[in-house]
């Protein structure tokens, strides 16, 4: 398949500059072509639209190109462009344009159940750590009338004879921040791949009405249970040869 769109790739470039030549195809044009690959966001597919829209040749270019006559100043452009993006949002634009949707409906949503509810401000509530193992000692009282959305009980995750998480139970309500505070290797990363679906654990582990027990994490992100990962690798399945 990979091939299949390589060669296609290569058959519309050279239809498009009306000749085929090596020049074509150094290796400088491909991380040209890897650089707005990871520009657009390598992640999903509408990166993958937005890449090929911006990339030389695309539409995007051809339209900018004809208007403002770019020329070799179009590659320092997207130079500039790609490190701004590995700093700010790994993900490329269609990452940050997913995230920023993403964080307006959810202000719409909170904003509305505030007017609705008249609810207190946010709070934020932090688990406490004891011995090696993580156990929680929370003390929430403004959102004790507030539905409980993430509720875990006697959640225990063991590597061989170690017990990364020990019997740790955990709700959180409707509109509270909850945080797990410890040094490391306390369990606060197992706990939270635990969570969501990351590591096998046993107890019990709902979302509302819903039971986890035997759910992959992509069926639990479909519920709105997600993480995010503190790798800030930009290709880590590539060696460096």
């Amino acid at each position: 398949m990979a091939s299949f769109l390589a060669g296609l790739g290569g058959s519309l470039i050279g239809y498009s500059r009306g000749q085929m030549s090596a020049d074509s195809f150094t290796a400088i044009v491909g991380m040209t072509f890897l650089a707005f690959a990871y520009l657009g966001g390598i992640t999903s597919v509408s990166g993958a639209i937005i890449a090929g829209t911006l990339a030389p040749l695309g539409i995007s270019y051809v339209i900018m190109d004809r208007a403002f006559d770019l020329g070799s100043s179009y590659g320092v452009i997207a130079g500039l462009s790609l490190i701004v993006t590995a700093l700010l949002n790994q993900e490329g634009i269609a990452g940050a344009v997913r995230q920023n949707v993403a964080g307006l409906v959810r202000c719409l949503r909170l904003g509305s159940s505030v007017d609705k509810a008249a609810a207190p401000p946010v709070d934020v509530g932090l688990s406490m750590l004891e011995g090696p193992s993580l156990r929680r000692r929370l003390d929430r009282t403004e959102f004790s009338d507030r539905p409980i959305v993430l509720n875990a009980r006697e959640v225990t995750v063991t590597f061989g004879t170690v017990h990364a998480n020990d019997a740790v139970s955990l709700r959180v309500r409707e509109g509270e921040i909850v945080g797990l505070i410890g040094p490391n290797g306390a369990g606060k990363t197992t706990f939270i791949d635990a969570v969501t679906g990351f590591v096998p654990a046993t107890g019990t582990l709902t979302i509302g009405e819903t039971d986890l027990a035997g759910m992959s994490a992509h069926e639990r992100s479909r519920l709105g249970l997600v993480r995010t990962w503190q790798s800030i690798e930009l290709f880590s399945d590539l060696t460096v040869l």
